[in-house]
């Protein structure tokens, strides 16, 4: 694999923007959009990102995807990979059974995980070790994947993913427009908390 060269970002990640609360829903939508067209861009070329997470993205520039320690190239035996710095509460249950092949739709998965993670501010899973996340015990409430259905097999596709996209996009510029009518033009931290709600609950 080549080398890969990025621009210093000194700027906080999507992690620490999410704890901050300070990322408003229609940011970070269009984030996740711009990574989530990179990652079909490196895919193209045969290779996994293989740790997408929040602490990965960077909202500068309207969404970058850093850290590639743990790529691969897809179709590697899960088990000749020797990930890094893995984060199990992020990884799709094939590499987390290290069982199969390295697929596209592990990447995937990460990205719906940090979609929901950002629209409802939790964690899809409860589970507390890497033993519990491996058993994907999932929270109950609303959703915007199937995650029973992943956890058995299912396979997130990017068209799937874009979809749920688009459709919290539609939700959020929807009901941001009677935010907006009612309220101040600037949000403190409570009108995007009330933004988020409306999402959650679309």
């Amino acid at each position: 694999m080549g080398l890969m060269v990025f621009p210093w970002l000194p700027s906080a990640n999507l992690a620490l923007r999410l704890l901050a609360d300070d990322i408003s829903p229609l940011e970070g939508l269009a984030v996740l959009k711009q990574v989530g067209e990179a990652v079909c861009h490196f895919h193209r070329q045969g290779v996994l990102h293989g740790d997408i997470k929040p602490a990965n993205i960077i909202p500068a520039l309207g969404g970058v995807l850093i850290d590639f320690t743990d790529a691969s190239d897809i179709g590697m035996p899960v088990s000749q990979v020797i990930p890094c710095y893995l984060s199990p509460a992020f990884a799709a249950p094939g590499v987390l059974r290290n069982q199969g092949r390295m697929r596209e739709s592990f990447d995937w998965f990460s990205m719906a995980v940090t979609l929901e993670l950002m629209v409802f501010r939790q964690h899809p899973f409860s589970g507390k070790t890497i033993l519990d996340i491996s058993e994907h015990a999932w929270r109950s409430g609303h959703h915007c994947f199937d995650w029973k259905a992943c956890c058995r097999g299912h396979e997130i596709t990017p068209a799937e993913f874009m979809d749920v996209l688009d459709h919290c996009f539609h939700a959020v510029e929807t009901r941001c427009a009677g935010v907006h009518q009612a309220e101040d033009a600037s949000l403190p931290s409570a009108g995007v908390d009330r933004e988020w709600s409306r999402v959650r609950t679309a």
